[in-house]
């Protein structure tokens, strides 16, 4: 988890003259330019409970798993290791229809980052449940429904303590892989925080660039 704070720290603080806003765990936002995505975000609906959710092809335990597993493909292209989970029980379907996103092979700093994922993943499989699952769960139980929520920049370090936001914000600003969780995003009504990753995607390569 070292490493992945390191990386928040270099790839999340852009060159600009905004205020910083900064958590206890050293992350860094551009809390004007989250303000002002936040400001055009227009959540269309509000989330539905997870009762109605769980009701729907696809539920919350589905969308958590399917987007943790494909980041999880993801990892061992990146990392050049190995899948070590054949199969699948609690999330069958899930599991055969899951991709890995395109990105470069970098195999440094991302093994421990695989064996983590697939410790989730493994108890996700087996019990269709997991620690940090309850946490995605409570985000959409107590908070995504809040507009306080969505119009609060601090709003993303809350994001940030779920797996599935913590590597769908390393995967997009660290090795420029694009991320489509779409189903994610829209049970959380967290477009704001894609909108973030992108726009800091395009400073970055055009800093790059000059």
């Amino acid at each position: 988890m070292k490493v992945l704070s390191t990386l928040f720290c270099l790839f999340i603080v852009g060159c600009s003259s905004q205020k910083v806003l900064q958590n206890q765990a050293y992350l860094e936002v551009d809390e004007g330019l989250l303000q002002k995505l936040q400001s055009e975000a227009l959540l269309v609906r509000s989330p539905a409970s997870l009762k109605a959710l769980e009701d729907k092809e696809y539920s919350p335990r589905r969308i958590y798993f399917k987007a943790l597993y494909e980041q999880y493909l993801t990892y061992t292209q990146l990392a050049q290791t190995p899948e070590a989970i054949e199969h699948c029980p609690a999330f069958h379907q899930d599991f055969l229809e899951a991709k890995r996103m395109d990105g470069p092979l970098i195999s440094r700093h991302l093994k421990q980052k695989v064996r983590e994922t697939e410790a989730e993943l493994v108890e996700l499989c087996e019990k269709g449940v997991s620690a940090n699952y309850y946490k995605f769960e409570n985000l959409i139980t107590y908070h995504v429904k809040k507009k306080a929520f969505h119009q609060n920049p601090a709003s993303i370090f809350s994001l940030l303590k779920i797996p599935v936001f913590q590597n769908m914000y390393e995967l997009k600003t660290a090795y420029g892989v694009d991320i489509n969780h779409s189903q994610l995003i829209e049970v959380t009504s967290v477009n704001w925080f894609t909108s973030y990753l992108d726009h800091h995607k395009i400073r970055e390569t055009s800093l790059v660039r000059r």
